[in-house]
């Protein structure tokens, strides 16, 4: 049987066996153009449904960016990205219409099953 968790920090705290703490150096997010500097060691990726508006805040120790997407090709919660030690990963979080992250000139789809968490998925991140 699987825990169900309230928040991806309640996750990280059980996977990492300790707190989930703001991260030391901020990471940077370009979506649909706009640069989100996120104090966050996990965030919260889905769809918002106002339209034209992007929202991002912080619900706990984790930052949330809910998306603006007419067509809902975005879950509500739709993924996760989350840093172990000094490296970033990224996890579905059972999203209808999968994830998949452009790496070396192909798409590679993060993706276990519709409402089913994916196995992690190193990050390489832009320097």
């Amino acid at each position: 049987m699987s825990n169900r968790y309230l928040t991806a920090g309640d996750l990280l705290r059980d996977l990492l066996g300790g707190e989930v703490k703001a991260a030391e150096t901020p990471i940077s997010l370009v979506i649909k153009g706009a640069k989100y500097d996120v104090n966050s060691d996990v965030i919260i990726l889905g769809r918002n449904d106002i339209s034209g508006v992007t929202e991002f805040y912080y619900r706990g120790s984790e930052a949330v960016i809910e998306i603006y997407d007419e067509n809902k090709f975005i879950s509500k919660r739709h993924c996760m990205i989350f840093r172990k030690g000094d490296k970033w990963f990224l996890k579905d979080l059972g999203s209808l219409n999968r994830t998949a992250v452009y790496r070396d000139g192909r798409w590679i789809e993060v993706y276990r099953g519709y409402k089913q968490e994916s196995p992690e998925f190193e990050l390489r991140m832009a320097t």
